[in-house]
């Protein structure tokens, strides 16, 4: 992700990159606080001519001021005057225009502006813009139209997408998690596990794991089923210790096993003190004697003292043999 602000990216846009890059040294706030003065400073020059082109507008027929903003305005231009028409007018030009060009539209409005304007358009019309914004590679423009959109809206949208790419690589820009998890929760099995194969292609694991977390675990043992053991012990790396354990309690031996054998031991460490000794009874004896040994510092050997009754003849000899003061 850009460390510049992406009301403050959308304000250089015309700028080549490097040109505003020195801004990177400011605040995340502070950033935003110059894109509003800049936009702001902007606005109140040129509110005559915008104002001026919107009351002309209002008397022209649609096919006319269809050909005008597409033509001869061009998409900043018909970006600002949005904010001089009413929303009824806004979206009538909108489901009039080319998606190609409304796309453009779209990366030069405020996002409470294009949310409130594509929520009312056709759906139709919010999907080809959304298409075209992807091939252009604006995943922080679409990020920050989702963040605005109403969840009906957005929810019907990601399943027509049917881009699970192109929607985790938009998931990543958001900053709103709470509605990334609404969404999710509102998508079928079939189609996260699609997610799930585009987030091991992009490594976005931590955003996974915050998703995922948030779901029941009846669901994530569903979905964690579904996965390659190597791609599920990716995705525990950054789930909560306690969680991933009692993920590991719904799982039966094989599938158990063959997840804690993908684990690096940072994470079967920290994960080791969560899980009950019927699970450790069941994985221990499969793990490599190298990858306990790098988690043994790590052990609460007060819990495995406690417990030690519970384990097995076999578990207990592996675990004399790195804590031989215990039993």
């Amino acid at each position: 992700m850009s460390k510049i602000h992406p009301a403050l990216a959308k304000v250089f846009r015309d700028f080549k990159y490097e040109e505003f890059a020195f801004l990177e040294s400011l605040s995340e706030s502070d950033q935003e606080k110059l894109a509003k003065l800049i936009d702001r400073r902007l606005e109140e020059e040129s509110s005559g001519i915008y104002s001026t082109l919107s009351f002309v507008s209002n008397i022209l027929p649609k096919f006319v001021k269809v050909r005008i903003a597409q033509e001869m305005l061009g998409p900043k231009i018909t970006a600002k005057m949005t904010s001089y028409v009413s929303t009824k007018q806004a979206v009538e030009m909108a489901n009039a225009l080319k998606p190609d060009f409304l796309a453009e539209v779209a990366i030069y409005l405020r996002p409470e502006e294009a949310a409130e304007v594509m929520s009312q358009t056709r759906d139709s019309v919010l999907l080809a813009v959304t298409h075209k914004l992807i091939e252009q590679g604006q995943f922080q423009t679409i990020a920050s139209l989702a963040e605005h959109l109403p969840s009906p809206k957005l929810i019907s949208l990601t399943r027509q997408l049917n881009h699970p790419e192109a929607i985790v690589q938009i998931s990543n820009e958001m900053t709103n998690r709470e509605k990334l998890v609404e969404i999710a929760v509102a998508m079928d099995d079939t189609f996260l596990r699609k997610l799930v194969d585009a987030i091991h292609y992009y490594q976005y694991y931590e955003l996974a794991a915050m998703v995922g977390s948030k779901m029941p675990i009846e669901r994530q043992v569903r979905l964690l089923r579904q996965m390659d053991a190597s791609v599920a012990a990716k995705l525990a790396a950054h789930y909560e210790p306690e969680l991933i354990g009692q993920i590991l309690e719904h799982l039966n031996d094989e599938e158990a096993i063959n997840i804690a054998m993908e684990m690096n031991p940072d994470t079967l460490a920290h994960l080791f003190n969560y899980l009950s000794a019927d699970i450790i009874n069941r994985i221990l004896p499969y793990l490599s004697i190298e990858k306990i040994k790098q988690s043994k510092d790590f052990v609460n050997k007060m819990k495995i003292e406690k417990h030690w009754q519970e384990f097995t003849e076999q578990a207990q000899k592996i675990l004399s043999e790195l804590f031989p003061n215990l039993g």
